[in-house]
């Protein structure tokens, strides 16, 4: 009987035994179950399926445009977070709001849903897009890293990791079209050559061929014409740069290859107004061909050249200082009191760089000025090759009799573009112009070397101050003076007045376009997974067998038969 009562007992312990291990393995299961499907269950059964319905209805109300019908049930259900859902019902949120164009909502929704869910990529996804449409581009480059290290799937691995690259060169077109829009040329170049470094893209033909456009108007028309080519490898009838590569060749005085571009340009180009001028610009580079000296333009200044063609004077040293009168021409559209100062500016360079040889005085008196310089909106024709060319600026001088030196000078400057009447000149042109046609008014006539200031045509290569042959030129002009001391007037010009010196605008056309109109990088679908996928219903779990203490479960009575 002793054995047997032994054996009873460890039958008992067995089976309280067994009881254990099976709560306990119910438990571990409920637990992976949560794990492997929608997280730590933290509410109750009632609550999660609350949830779970919610979503089930918004899914089916944003797939059907309902936006604002899904936002109010999901709010609801956020009210229980956290739940198994909570990643879900935000990311829903974000879809919401998105669809509606409140962006910042919806990225805000995005990041809340990966801070219930870290590795949910719709919502990783839908933050990385709405970051991109608000110009986070750098923040949607990181998230997207991030998504394509997460995904499993390699196509869209492949797809994110183009996408990246897409919204790299994205990010840098609109840096650099900001700053073109701004004539912040030079500022545009890196973020274009950034862009250009990732070919090939969707956007590489209008990248380079903006490069060629600033790096033309930045002074560089040789390597405009290397991003030009570049640019016609992915759009051989570009008509911006066959322009471009036009203009590019005319800065650097190759004016057969400039009118072979701008013929081509011709072709393609159908608005009738830029059809025009470019032949006007076409018939003007061709009359201007035999300006071209290339020997010349080889020697240390061109006084030699300027004296062969009748085309320099000199001012009599008992003269000195000059009266000049300069206008303030306020009544005059777009003209501005910085204009004055450029004037001064240009009138003091010219003085100094005589060998200081020349001096002059600013007087109000208009009738007994020797010089005056005057700012007007109205055109300023001249004929050449029997034809009416319009000018920058315009500068007459009259010469004495007996003496056949300059007794007199007029420039005017105009403040409108030459070829676009309803545009004014820029700060930068109206600099240059200045300082060009005071060179004319000192006595120099025009060079034929496309980076001196006194260059016949137009040429990015100008710098808006005078060459060291316009230098050497006006010096040599006046070697016989002695040098004159005096104070010069100050050119009161803003430190903080930033100026980009360009050629005078009447002699060459706008371009047709600033900058291509690049659409946005075109964001794949997401992951079908994270997509398509269904939603789990909350497990019940039955709850746990009753406990007489927090730590001791309650076994079930052992049968113990009577003694003998």
């Amino acid at each position: 009987m002793e054995n047997e009562s032994e054996g009873e007992d460890r039958g008992g312990r067995r089976l309280r035994q067994c009881l254990i291990w099976l709560f306990c393995l119910g438990f571990l299961l409920s637990g992976y179950a949560a794990f492997a499907g929608q997280g730590p269950l933290v509410k109750s059964y009632e609550v999660e399926m609350s949830v779970y319905n919610a979503c089930t209805q918004a899914r089916t109300q944003i797939e059907a445009g309902a936006y604002d019908k899904a936002r109010a049930v999901l709010l609801t259900a956020s009210a229980s977070d956290p739940t198994s859902y909570s990643a879900t019902v935000h990311t829903y949120l974000a879809r919401c709001y998105k669809g509606t164009k409140e962006l910042a909502k919806a990225a805000e929704e995005a990041q809340t849903a990966l801070t219930f869910d870290p590795q949910n990529q719709q919502a990783m996804y839908l933050l990385a897009t709405t970051c991109n449409e608000m110009g986070q581009y750098d923040r949607a480059i990181k998230l997207l890293n991030q998504l394509q290290k997460m995904t499993t799937d390699a196509n869209f691995a492949e797809q994110v990791k183009r996408t990246v690259r897409e919204i790299t060169v994205y990010k840098s077109v609109k840096l650099a079209e900001k700053s073109i829009k701004a004539n912040n040329y030079a500022e545009a170049r890196p973020f274009l050559e950034q862009a250009a470094a990732l070919d090939p893209t969707d956007f590489s033909g209008p990248i380079h061929c903006n490069l060629a456009f600033v790096l033309e108007r930045t002074g560089q028309p040789e390597k405009a014409i290397e991003e030009a080519n570049k640019s016609l490898k992915f759009n051989a009838k570009d008509k911006t740069t066959v322009y471009c590569l036009g203009i590019a060749y005319q800065d650097i005085g190759k004016f057969d290859e400039a009118i072979t571009w701008l013929r081509k340009y011709m072709t393609l180009e159908t608005d009738p107004e830029r059809r025009s001028k470019a032949e006007t610009l076409i018939q003007e580079l061709d009359d201007d061909r035999v300006k071209l000296d290339p020997a010349a333009n080889a020697k240390p200044d061109y006084l030699s050249q300027l004296r062969a063609n009748n085309a320099v004077n000199q001012w009599p040293q008992e003269m000195m200082p000059l009266k000049v009168y300069i206008a303030d021409n306020k009544d005059v559209p777009g003209y501005k009191p910085l204009f004055k100062q450029f004037t001064i500016r240009a009138l003091n360079t010219w003085c100094d760089i005589s060998g200081k040889k020349l001096s002059y005085k600013i007087v109000d008196d208009k009738k007994s000025a020797d010089m005056k310089v005057t700012w007007t909106h109205d055109p300023l024709p001249m004929e050449e090759s029997g034809r009416q060319r319009q000018k920058a600026g315009l500068t007459k001088t009259s010469l004495d009799e007996n003496t056949q030196k300059i007794n007199h000078a007029s420039v005017r400057i105009r403040t409108v573009n030459g070829f676009e009447p309803n545009k004014l000149i820029t700060d930068g042109e109206a600099a240059s112009v200045s300082m060009h046609e005071i060179g004319h008014a000192m006595g120099i006539g025009h060079s034929t070397c496309c980076s001196d200031i006194m260059y016949f045509g137009s040429s990015s290569k100008q710098t808006g101050f005078p060459s060291k042959r316009d230098k050497a030129t006006i010096a040599a002009l006046y070697k016989e003076y002695p040098v004159v001391s005096f104070a010069s007037p100050t050119a009161t010009i803003p430190t903080d007045t930033k100026i980009k010196y360009l050629p005078p605008p009447a002699f060459q056309p706008p371009v047709p376009s600033n900058l291509e109109k690049l659409p946005p990088p075109m964001f794949m679908p997401p992951p079908a997974k994270a997509i398509d996928e269904k939603l789990a219903p909350p497990v019940f779990v039955p709850p746990p067998l009753k406990k007489s203490s927090p730590n001791t479960i309650v076994a079930p009575p052992t049968f113990r038969p009577p003694p003998k």
